[in-house]
Formats: structure tokens, C-alpha cells, sequence
């Protein structure tokens, strides 16, 4: 299935000599923030859904960059209703999006599943419980900043209980060069702790936190646009978990 990309509708690429600045920046070994004074504030272009999530707005003058290849980040679904759902309002997924920043054109496949929440005070993504995926999608990332990418979810994938959203990046590592790495273009306010986590090749093996990385800067920017369930949910005690025993 091939991705489908949407460009950013005010997007400019970064002028040479601002490439070229960034570029010694974004190979350092640490993680970084870095300003576009070029760029302007993209807004995603995508399909109607019946409710989109996201941590914020998309702002791609801030822009993060993980000295080294990404593996994977997961974002906390929030715990909402979708309103244009009928009662109870539960979504189903149907498109994740994500924005980069690239030095050079680089080919990688992604790799969307949802995963359970280990809960409690401080959520984490069990990526040993994959509720629904995973379902992977060949991307081409472009030079310049603000390139939104939107992964169309396969049906079915019903938000029924509490859940992560992740996005594995296979190949990101073979995309860093003396240029730079591929930075995650981020949302336009603060960051909350235990909604994000990541990894990456050479600086966290483990998940952290993405707020513990950067204390005080925005988190990673996600859309996850999603219709409402077709089918009665499997919950518990529910008509639904009764088709899924019996049938």
C-alpha cells in the first residue's frame, strides 16, 4: 500500500545557507531544538473525519532532531468520547500523520499499531500487548521542513480501552549522513509528561519520556483522525464481548 502524503500548505523549504547551519547542529550527539526563522506554520491538509486528535497544533518552526536515527514514539491516546459519534462515542483509527524535517530525500517504511497502556499515574506504552497491527506503509521523506506524512489505518482498529498509538520508523538510521538526521517537526504547546514516549538508535535503547529529554519544550506533534466503531464494541459485560466469545 503506498502512503499517502500531504504536503504542508504553507510550508517554504530552508534556505542553503540555513541548511547549512543546521546541519552541524543536527549531528551532534544530543537531542535538539531548532528554530526555522524560514518556515511557516503548515496546516495539515487531511480528509473529514469524524474527530482528529492531536497534542496541539503543528509547528514547524520548532523542530527536533535526534542526533541519530529514530526507532519508534507513541503517543497516549487521550480518554475521549469522539462527539460525532453516537453514544458512547468511541472511535475507531483510521489515519495517523506525523511531520519531519529532512537534509536530503530518504525512503523508510512505517510501521502504526496501538498498543495497550500499562495505566497508573504515569502511562506507559506496552509494546508486548499490540491490540491492533501492526500495518506498515512505504514513506518517502523530502528535503525541507513541515512534510506532513498521513498513513491510512486499516479498518476495524476500535479504540475500545486505554491505549498508545505507535509509529515505528524502520530504516530512519539509514537516513542519517553528514547533513544530518530527520528531525520530528513539533506541536505548538507544552509538554506533558507521560503522553510521549521514545527511542532511538544510538541515544535511547530504552523508552523515555519525551518531556525528560528537553524540559520545557513541545512535544512531538501526532494526528490521529478516527470515524466512529461500525461494529457494537467488544467491551466487557458488553453484547459485544458475547459475539466475539460465541461466534
Amino acid at each position: 500500500m503506498n502512503s499517502i502524503r500531504v504536503p504542508a500548505v504553507a510550508c517554504r523549504l530552508v534556505t542553503p545557507l540555513l541548511l547549512a547551519t543546521l546541519a552541524q547542529v543536527a549531528v551532534a550527539s544530543g537531542p535538539i531544538v531548532m528554530q526555522d526563522p524560514g518556515a511557516t506554520t503548515a496546516t495539515p491538509a487531511h480528509a473529514a473525519f469524524a474527530c482528529s486528535l492531536e497534542p496541539g497544533p503543528l509547528d514547524p518552526t520548532t523542530s527536533y532532531a535526534a542526533g541519530d536515527g529514530w526507532n519508534w514514539i507513541a503517543w497516549h491516546i487521550p480518554n475521549q468520547p469522539c462527539g460525532n459519534c453516537p453514544s458512547p462515542g468511541l472511535a475507531e483509527a483510521r489515519q495517523v500523520s506525523f511531520a519531519t524535517r529532512a537534509f536530503d530525500n530518504c525512503n523508510i517504511t512505517v510501521d502504526v499499531s496501538i498498543v495497550a497502556s500499562t495505566g497508573g499515574a504515569c502511562p506507559q506504552p506496552d509494546t508486548t500487548n499490540v491490540l491492533y497491527g501492526p500495518s506498515s506503509t512505504p514513506v518517502t521523506i523530502n528535503i525541507g521542513v513541515g512534510d506532513v506524512h498521513s498513513i491510512p489505518l486499516p479498518t476495524g482498529w476500535c479504540l475500545t480501552s486505554d491505549a498508545f498509538v505507535l509509529i515505528r520508523f524502520v530504516g530512519m538510521d539509514a537516513c542519517l549522513s553528514t547533513k544530518g538526521a530527520v528531525g520530528l517537526d513539533r506541536a505548538n504547546v507544552a509538554c506533558t509528561n507521560c503522553d510521549e514516549w521514545v527511542t532511538a538508535t544510538n541515544l535511547w535503547g530504552t523508552p523515555v519520556d519525551e518531556c525528560s529529554i528537553l524540559p520545557g519544550a513541545s512535544p512531538i506533534w501526532i494526528q490521529l483522525d478516527t470515524e466512529c466503531c461500525g461494529a457494537t464494541p467488544t467491551l466487557p459485560r458488553s453484547w459485544g464481548s458475547v459475539k466475539t466469545r460465541y461466534r
